[in-house]
């Protein structure tokens, strides 16, 4: 299998560098492959330029729509794409994107892929796929993604307390609920509803996917350092950190880092090099 990938600069425009996580395009060449997405605790949008790509559900392969929202997902996701495809992806840290959507972000969860259509205007929608299909350089590609996210931001929903709690989860790895929910002065049944609503999973989901996140940054070389990781990402025992690993990605942690060249994504940090990945 063979894609190419590459991150677009954003940093420049203003809506983009406070909200946005990353933008990438990938493409297929020749041929149309199948690639593995891994729980990066990113929601956000995907815009297909050229070709198709379908998602798994079971045994039947469903056709994504051309412009979707996805929320953040537990387990990961095989998605086929045709050859000569290309696909923009913006991403957003959770609690960011419902600043930008009206609904409950619990609807996009599960790994759930929906049409732009029917969160957005449907004009406005099909304004944005024209400009980024028509735009000849990212810049310009990157600038009808602004002026979009522009139109649709809605600064009144920001959640402090909220944003808060997902920093401490993702940056500070706080990985203990009633801890986070002590930080910032809310019971725990308050800080569950504030996840449903605006981030679609609840803070435990949310601790299982930072802590696989973490690991899958550092390098094990030896099953005795896999006890000596699941201690320090949180786990009580080994046992309980291979039981959730598995759960996530589908095989343990030994398989996977026995094998330096699998690369279950595109951005699956440093199992790729330069701007393609292949395995």
């Amino acid at each position: 299998m063979r894609m190419l990938y590459s991150v677009l600069p954003f940093k420049s425009f203003p809506i983009l560098r406070k909200f946005v996580s990353f933008i990438y395009e990938i493409k297929t060449l020749d041929h149309d492959c199948i690639y593995t997405t891994i729980p990066n605790g990113k929601m956000g949008l995907s815009i297909i330029l050229q070709g198709d790509a379908h998602i798994r559900r079971g045994n039947i392969w469903e056709a994504i729509p051309r412009a979707t929202i996805y929320g953040l997902t537990k387990q990961t996701q095989h998605i086929k794409l045709s050859r000569h495809f290309k696909e923009i992806a913006i991403g957003f840290n959770p609690a960011v994107l419902a600043m930008f959507v009206n609904d409950r972000m619990s609807q996009f969860s599960l790994g759930k892929t929906i049409d732009l259509c029917i969160v957005f205007d449907k004009a406005d929608i099909n304004r944005l796929v024209e400009k980024v299909c028509l735009a000849e350089t990212d810049h310009g590609m990157l600038t009808a993604i602004e002026s979009f996210l522009h139109r649709q931001l809605s600064p009144r929903k920001e959640n402090a307390a909220l944003f808060s709690a997902v920093h401490m989860i993702t940056k500070e790895k706080m990985y203990n609920v009633n801890d986070v929910s002590t930080s910032i002065n809310v019971s725990s049944t308050t800080l569950r509803n504030l996840f449903r609503d605006d981030v679609g999973i609840s803070p435990k989901s949310l601790i299982r996917v930072a802590r696989i996140t973490d690991v899958l940054h550092l390098q094990v070389t030896s099953e005795e350092n896999l006890t000596h990781l699941a201690y320090k990402v949180g786990y009580f025992d080994q046992a309980h950190f291979i039981h959730e690993f598995k759960e996530v990605l589908g095989i343990t942690p030994k398989q996977y880092f026995k094998n330096k060249s699998l690369a279950f994504d595109f951005y699956n940090f440093g199992r790729w090099t330069g701007s393609s990945f292949e395995t």
